[in-house]
């Protein structure tokens, strides 16, 4: 006895496959492709939305240990300068002026 095939592949089935079912079957296999298409879009979109959120959330993460440096970069300057260490205050600006204007030149690029 020939093998026999007993599924229909739902996502392109033969013509003759479509001749064969009644109405109601018809409108079964239609309204199982729809929402199977449906779960498929609610999927991408939450996997999207999660990723977005993720990159989000490092993107604010990355944000504020940048401003934490920078302010205590400032701020030892601005003390060193002050206590009479002029060249030690002027290097820890430099190095960090040169990080901040990389930084937020690749932003802008």
């Amino acid at each position: 006895m020939p093998a026999q095939y007993t599924q229909i592949n739902i996502a392109n089935p033969p013509a003759a496959a479509w001749t064969t079912l009644s109405g109601q079957q018809i409108e079964n296999v239609l309204t199982n492709l729809l929402e199977l298409a449906r779960v498929q879009e609610e999927r991408r979109f939450q996997l999207a939305k999660s990723e977005l959120d993720t990159s989000t959330r490092r993107k604010l993460w990355a944000l504020g240990v940048g401003a934490t440096i920078a302010t205590l970069g400032l701020g030892s300057v601005v003390y060193l300068s002050a206590t009479g260490h002029e060249t030690t205050a002027v290097a820890i600006g430099s190095v960090l002026a040169t990080l901040v204007a990389v930084f937020l030149g690749k932003k802008a690029l």
